[in-house]
C-alpha cells in the first residue's frame, strides 16, 4: 500500500511540474514565458526544445542569455534592470536596449529576487531551495530570504510533498 501511495503522490507532484511549465509554441509565446518566469535556465530551455524561438528573440533582440556568475539565464529584454539588481556584475548578450516603462523602475536586490523567486515557483511545482539556488547560481541563505517572504505573504507552502525527500520542498499555494 504504502509504495502504491507513494508512487501515486510521486506521480501526481510529477503531473504539476508538467502542468506548470509553461508551453511555448513559437517566439513570441517564448516571450511571454521569459516574461512570466523572470527567467530561465539555459538547461531548461534546451530541455523545452526552445533553442530556435529563443533564436529567432535575439535576433529581434527582444531577449538575450545574461551571464550570472555561472549561470546562464535567458531572459527577455525587459526583465534586465530586475535582474542586474539581483546580479550587478551580470551581463546581456547580446546587448540591448531595454523598453523605457522596463528601464526606470529602480529594484532592490531583495524585492527584485523576491519577485524572481514567485515567478520560478508559478512554473516549477514543489523545489528544494537547494536546487532553486543551485539554477540561479545564488547563496541558498539569499533564496531562503525570498522564500521566507513568500510564505509571510502566504503564496508558498512548504513541506514535503515529494515521496521519500528528506528536504524540506517550497511550493506555490495554488498549485496544490
Amino acid at each position: 500500500g504504502h509504495v502504491q501511495h507513494a508512487r501515486g503522490t510521486r506521480q501526481a507532484i510529477q503531473r504539476v511540474r508538467e502542468e506548470a511549465w509553461p508551453q511555448a509554441e513559437n517566439a513570441d509565446e517564448l516571450h511571454d514565458a521569459l516574461m512570466s518566469l523572470g527567467a530561465i535556465t539555459e538547461p531548461e530551455g534546451e530541455r523545452s526544445a526552445w533553442n530556435g524561438y529563443f533564436e529567432e528573440l535575439i535576433a529581434a533582440r527582444r531577449a538575450g542569455r545574461f551571464n550570472a556568475q555561472s549561470a546562464r539565464l535567458w531572459i527577455a529584454v525587459e526583465q534586465l534592470p530586475q535582474l542586474q539588481a539581483i546580479y550587478p556584475q551580470g551581463k546581456l548578450e547580446p546587448a540591448a536596449t531595454v523598453p523605457e516603462e522596463y528601464a526606470g523602475r529602480t529594484w532592490e536586490r531583495e524585492e527584485a529576487l523576491t519577485e524572481l523567486v514567485r515567478n520560478r515557483l508559478q512554473a516549477l511545482g514543489p523545489v528544494t531551495s537547494v536546487t532553486l539556488a543551485g539554477a540561479l547560481d545564488l547563496p541558498i541563505a539569499d533564496l531562503e530570504t525570498a522564500l521566507l517572504a513568500l510564505e509571510r505573504q502566504g503564496f508558498v507552502l512548504r513541506g514535503q510533498f515529494t515521496p521519500d525527500s528528506a528536504q524540506t520542498e517550497w511550493c506555490e499555494r495554488r498549485l496544490l
